[in-house]
């Protein structure tokens, strides 16, 4: 499958979370998992809106882009930081509370912030910060992230 395809089949979905088809929006879920590319991680999460009407079609579009391996998941994650933080800052937060929660890819996360651009790592040690914050039990998880962030 092409990645003319893929784009055209990202853009069937923004159309169908926009008119809120929520009965289409799975379908077209998985039509973009079948393309198993990498190129669709940060569009799927630039679709995270804190004002959705179902947390459900959020919650698969976050599981759509997790299903990729640590390394190349938090690389795109960390390209799509400043958009989502700026459209969606709670829903970029839940996202990366569950990066924190695996080992694997909080590693991979720390490992890749350090390479990351400078809006990345601001979007980053800005989340950390605001998670740290809410909750000083994700403390312990988000000291390596946040010096490679600041770094």
């Amino acid at each position: 499958m092409s990645e003319e395809a893929l784009q055209e089949a990202l853009k069937e979905l923004e159309r169908k979370i926009d008119g809120g088809e929520v009965q289409e929006i799975d379908r077209v879920i998985s039509k973009i998992t079948l393309f198993d590319s990498a190129s669709s991680i940060k569009p799927l999460l630039c679709l995270l809106r804190d004002d959705a009407l179902y947390d459900e079609v959020m919650y698969s579009l976050i599981h759509a882009a997790e299903t990729f391996d640590d390394r190349t998941y938090t690389c795109e994650l960390l390209d799509a930081l400043p958009t989502m933080c700026h459209a969606s800052p709670s829903w970029a937060s839940i996202v990366i509370m569950r990066v924190l929660n695996s080992d694997s890819a909080r590693e991979q996360l720390t490992l890749q912030a350090r390479n990351a651009n400078q809006g990345a790592k601001k979007s980053l040690a800005w989340l950390l910060e605001k998670i740290n914050n809410e909750s000083p039990l994700f403390l312990s998880k988000t000291v390596a992230p946040l010096i490679a962030a600041k770094g």
